[in-house]
């Protein structure tokens, strides 16, 4: 039987933050996938019904553990394609940090402005294309913006 000071915390990523840093997570330290699920308690499908399922929990379990070192730690899980996650240095967060956040922001702007553009026009009032007009002027202005902010200007 376990002692109320024995008993793991709930939810599980906040038990396997626990464990990493008694372990000795540190930066450039490395989690694999495998060690990942096993602290999260992730089991292994037997279903194809299974499959998404725990995908999504693993998924949802993975990011909140992730944000807490973040935000409790200070340490910042990146992923190691294939393998599973490295802390990054101090040194290096700034940029990757930059790096992967512009990219991101920059193909969400392209996905905006595809799907603001590629409208059947012949199918709106002409309020709608109106604000349609003005939602491609202003995608156009926010992509400018962050261009030049994040880039320098090009």
């Amino acid at each position: 039987m376990e002692t109320p000071d024995k008993l793991p915390l709930y939810p599980a990523w906040r038990q396997a933050e626990v464990q990493l840093l008694a372990q000795g997570l540190t930066y450039g330290s490395l989690v694999t996938d495998e060690q990942l699920k096993m602290l999260l308690g992730i089991p292994e499908p037997k279903t194809v019904a299974d499959v998404t399922r725990i995908q999504l929990l693993f998924m949802s379990q993975r990011e909140a553990l992730r944000e807490s070192l973040l935000e409790n730690q200070q340490m910042m899980l990146r992923r190691t394609e294939g393998i599973g996650y490295t802390v990054v240095p101090p040194e290096q967060q700034t940029r990757i940090a930059l790096e992967d956040r512009t990219r991101e922001v920059k193909r969400a702007l392209a996905k905006l402005a595809r799907e603001v553009s590629h409208v059947q026009q012949e199918q709106l009032t002409d309020a709608q294309r109106k604000e349609n007009a003005d939602a491609i002027a202003k995608v156009g202005s926010l992509s400018g913006m962050v261009r030049k902010q994040l880039n320098g200007p090009k």
